[in-house]
């Protein structure tokens, strides 16, 4: 439930914070990276991407110095599997990653809070949680299709999903305002 900018000049509103949540942000971070804009390309894939095609083109150019048919068959399968394994290899350990450093439920990432923009900066309460961060700390305000991030820092945002929000309007009002002190 949002609370519009009223007289004392506070937006307010309370969410929850889930992991797809913040593993969208994390998402959205590394496509920064790789120079996309909305979030939707994922850092890895690119990698994964060039590493099968330095290795495929690696063994294409050992199987090409070879003239028998014999010995191109030797070459071309084993690349293959090599490849595979070393795909699905690099696959796992990204996604071991990824889920080895999953934030705690109701910790600083994840859980119930409310978000507060003021003339002052952005609030950010839950149970054992109470930051703020100045308007001049804000870098920025990213949306994508399921959420807003405040970026406070390059890798760290304030993570408000669009869920939050009753209507377009209200977010709307919301990014125009922080994106008004946030210039400043």
């Amino acid at each position: 439930i949002a609370t519009p900018l009223g007289s004392e000049k506070l937006m307010q509103v309370s969410l929850e914070i889930l992991e797809e949540d913040y593993h969208a942000f994390q998402r959205h971070v590394l496509s920064k990276q790789v120079g996309t804009r909305t979030g939707r390309k994922y850092q890895p894939r690119w990698r994964l991407t060039l590493l099968w095609v330095f290795l495929v083109g690696f063994f294409f150019i050992i199987e090409r110095s070879f003239n028998p048919f014999w010995i191109d068959a030797a070459v071309v399968l084993p690349a293959c599997v090599i490849s595979i394994v070393v795909l699905l290899g690099y696959s796992w350990i990204v996604h071991r990653g990824m889920w080895r450093n999953r934030p705690n439920k109701d910790g600083s990432i994840l859980g119930k809070r409310i978000v507060q923009f003021d003339e002052s900066g952005v609030q950010v309460q839950a149970d054992l949680l109470r930051a703020w961060y100045d308007w001049k700390l804000v870098e920025g305000i990213a949306e994508t299709d399921k959420h807003l991030f405040i970026y406070v820092d390059k890798p760290a945002a304030v993570i408000i999903p669009k869920r939050a929000f009753s209507s377009l309007d209200e977010m709307a009002t919301w990014v125009k305002y922080g994106i008004e002190r946030a210039s400043k």
